[in-house]
């Protein structure tokens, strides 16, 4: 099972410290009941992986127990809020990068003014990552769910940010750019360059530049 915020952001390493702390002692107060004999059973242990807890239950009782739990939690912890979802229903997330040519402070300020100038992207449902601050721009990697690159495809991977566009590349397995998803299959009449990330973040700036 996977824990995570509803928000779509990343659980820092100091919020599933103190998530996994809650649960711990929920999970001794289910254990200890004395009139319920329910008793939750997991197996492995926790893993902080991509910005979420996961978990694995043994059965579907714990499974309905831990939903029910981790609902409950908004009332007493005082991270963002969180959700389970299990692990099969997980969306495909594509790899990719967006950079914006400028520092940026505040990711959540940067998100925010995306999804407003570019509500079909619903950038809200894309993962963070890591971000990553050079030659004065900012790179951020997100997870982007499959529906929506189709839909970033469509529009010539540009995206409407400040006065002008930025545009979003996708990673290749060797962590090289590329105008298209891997394994996408390219129109026959593409001149798409594969690049490395210095040499695409310069040409982006160029031409967001350019357009200013």
């Amino acid at each position: 099972m996977v824990i995570m915020p509803e928000s779509g952001a990343n659980l820092e390493r100091d919020q599933f410290k103190s998530a996994m702390y809650t649960l711990h002692h929920l999970l001794i107060d289910q254990i200890l009941k004395p009139v319920d004999k329910f008793v939750p059973k997991f197996k492995g242990k926790p893993l902080h992986i991509r910005g979420s807890i996961r978990l694995w239950c043994e059965n579907e009782e714990t499974v309905t127990w831990l939903e029910r739990t981790v609902g409950q939690m908004r009332e007493t912890w005082p991270g963002p809020t969180l959700k389970v979802v299990r692990e099969c229903d997980m969306p495909n997330l594509i790899r990719c990068s967006l950079v914006i040519p400028h520092k940026v402070t505040t990711l959540d300020n940067i998100r925010n003014m995306l999804a407003k100038q570019n509500q079909w992207a619903e950038c809200h449902s894309w993962k963070h990552y890591h971000t990553r601050i050079f030659r004065n721009q900012t790179d951020i990697m997100f997870g982007i769910p499959e529906p929506i690159v189709r839909k970033i495809l469509e529009k010539e991977r540009r995206l409407s940010y400040m006065f002008g566009s930025v545009y979003i590349k996708f990673f290749n397995s060797d962590n090289t750019l590329s105008d298209y998803p891997p394994d996408h299959n390219k129109p026959a009449n593409s001149n798409s360059t594969t690049t490395s990330k210095t040499e695409e973040a310069s040409r982006d700036k160029a031409e967001i530049n350019n357009n200013s």
